[in-house]
C-alpha cells in the first residue's frame, strides 16, 4: 500500500549505510504523547549506543501526531536490545530494517 506521507531514506543517505555486526536500522513510529517526549535523548543517556537519525517525519492527521524515525543503532547487541526494549516499553513501535531492502517504493 503507497502513503502520502513520506517515510523511507532518500536514495542518497541509503547509499551511505554502513553496517555490520553490532549494527541494526529500526524504523520508530510514534503517535500522540510519544511524539512530544525526549525518548530517544532518554534512550542514548541510558545506553551505550550510538543512534544516526537517517529519516524523520512528522504529521498531523486528525488531531494526532503521527512521527516517524528511522535510526541507526551501533553497539554491542545487549545494550542495543536493552534500547529497543525502552522505545517499546514507552509506547514506540519499533520495526527491526534490513538495510538491504530498503527502497523508496513508498514515495
Amino acid at each position: 500500500m503507497k502513503t502520502v506521507i513520506q517515510n523511507t531514506i532518500t536514495p542518497s543517505v541509503q547509499k551511505s549505510i554502513t553496517t555490520g555486526p553490532g549494527s541494526r536500522i529500526c524504523k520508530l513510529n510514534f503517535v500522540g504523547a510519544t511524539t512530544t517526549e525526549p525518548l530517544l535523548y532518554e534512550m542514548i543517556r541510558a545506553n551505550e549506543v550510538k543512534v544516526n537519525i537517517l529519516f524523520a517525519n512528522t504529521t498531523e492527521i486528525q488531531e494526532k501526531t503521527l512521527g516517524t524515525v528511522i535510526i541507526q543503532l551501533d553497539g554491542e547487541g545487549a545494550e542495543i536490545n536493552k534500547a529497543v526494549s525502552f522505545l517499546k516499553s514507552n509506547g514506540v513501535d519499533v520495526e527491526e530494517v534490513d538495510p538491504r531492502v530498503l527502497d523508496h517504493s513508498n514515495r
